[in-house]
């Protein structure tokens, strides 16, 4: 029952977000996209049909909201502007939830405890979402701090190749475990977690890749499009700050 009552969840906002596309005043592809959360659960409630509001009473908040996250919640992400910057995320920043998962996450909850009479309590699951980031955020921080711990000025390391080979050559060569792409460590930054490195060996003319922006998105004019693809090369004896994490003890 719960799986097909996503689908249909996911079917109605779908028909909705066709529908306002299709009735815009200018025939341009607008959707209308709420003003804060107490609109956001008036748009839904225009999208329900009562039959899909009353099986969903009989469904746990926590079952309910989890499987609709990734599907009816990412479809909510795109068609409200989530993701790029629509005013319904800048009424969520002004709360202090930035992250469009949040977001759509709180929208889902609030809706399912309208629906059934419950109090919303907006403040406890904005507190709940900040809670969450700051346990990962010193989650994170440990890590870290562990990570660079391993590494100490003098040291020897293997290049790890998190971002791509050089060329098809270099990419033989480590996958057979013969390709000696080291550095040696000539500084430590335990504030933004960089270790400073010398390039002695690559294993190619081009040196290794320590940057690959391949894929990524970028919002331009309330849209997100693909960034300008820009590789960078570390070659044989040069020196660069990079990120402990992709480098490791020869």
């Amino acid at each position: 029952m719960l799986k097909r009552l996503c689908f249909f969840f996911l079917i109605s906002l779908s028909l909705f977000a066709d529908a306002q596309k299709k009735h815009s005043r200018d025939n341009k592809p607008n959707v209308y996209i709420p003003i804060d959360l107490d609109d956001a659960i008036h748009s839904l409630d225009t999208i329900f049909s009562d039959s899909l509001k009353l099986q969903a009473k009989f469904i746990a908040e926590s079952d309910l909201t989890s499987r609709l996250h990734h599907n009816f919640g990412m479809s909510l992400r795109n068609s409200w502007g989530l993701w790029a910057g629509s005013r319904l995320s800048a009424y969520f920043n002004t709360l202090g939830i930035h992250h469009p998962d949040d977001m759509s996450g709180i929208i889902l909850k609030s809706y399912y405890r309208h629906n059934r009479g419950l109090e919303i309590n907006l403040k406890g699951q904005i507190k709940e979402s900040k809670d969450y980031w700051e346990k990962s955020q010193q989650e994170t921080l440990r890590d870290k701090q562990a990570g660079l711990a391993v590494f100490k000025v003098g040291d020897t390391v293997r290049f790890l190749f998190s971002h791509g080979y050089a060329s098809k050559r270099q990419e033989k060569l480590d996958f057979e475990d013969n390709c000696q792409a080291i550095g040696i460590v000539t500084g430590i930054n335990s504030v933004d977690f960089l270790i400073k490195l010398r390039l002695l060996e690559s294993c190619d003319k081009k040196g290794i890749i320590y940057y690959d922006n391949e894929g990524a998105r970028i919002i331009n004019n309330g849209r997100w499009r693909n960034a300008r693809h820009v590789v960078k090369y570390m070659r044989t004896g040069e020196e660069l700050w990079m990120d402990y994490s992709d480098w490791e003890a020869k």
